[in-house]
């Protein structure tokens, strides 16, 4: 498992497992009710996955459909109304 936390955040992310071999779970907990962006990036730059959802205060969870995308590392990044965190993946 990895987490990102930032201290006096309104967001904590982690993701699980990693690394992953099909699909991937991050769970994130937010302070209030917010615009959830998530995206998948290659290390070139290629968005390969990206969401928005409005959630509410609360912990939250959410599969990442990674089976299809090759052995590699890429970024996890999470984009709240007033925070952004980054996770590294590794796909196995």
């Amino acid at each position: 498992e990895i987490s990102a936390c930032l201290v006096g955040s309104e967001m904590c992310i982690r993701d699980r497992p990693n690394p992953v071999r099909e699909n991937a779970t991050l769970s994130y907990s937010l302070d209030k009710a917010s615009t959830v962006k998530i995206d998948i990036i290659s290390f070139s730059g290629q968005t390969l996955y990206q969401t928005s959802l409005i959630q509410l205060a609360g912990n939250h969870s959410i599969e990442l459909p990674l089976a299809n995308l090759p052995a590699g590392s890429y970024i996890c990044r999470v984009i709240t109304q007033e925070n952004a965190q980054t996770l590294k993946l590794i796909k196995e």
